[in-house]
């Protein structure tokens, strides 16, 4: 599998809750050169409590 079909796969994997299209609600809240494209959203799991 290459890179696009695994992230291809990753894409379709992902609950539509934490997926979407950079700047579609919003355009001026994403930089330009990344509006448009694919975006999922990622918990790395760790939030540290003091």
């Amino acid at each position: 599998m290459n890179r696009a079909e695994k992230l291809e796969a990753i894409w379709n994997a992902t609950h539509p809750d934490f997926r979407g299209i950079g700047g579609e609600i919003n355009p001026h809240t994403w930089p330009a050169d990344h509006r448009g494209k694919r975006v999922v959203l990622v918990n790395n799991g760790g939030h540290e409590r003091s």
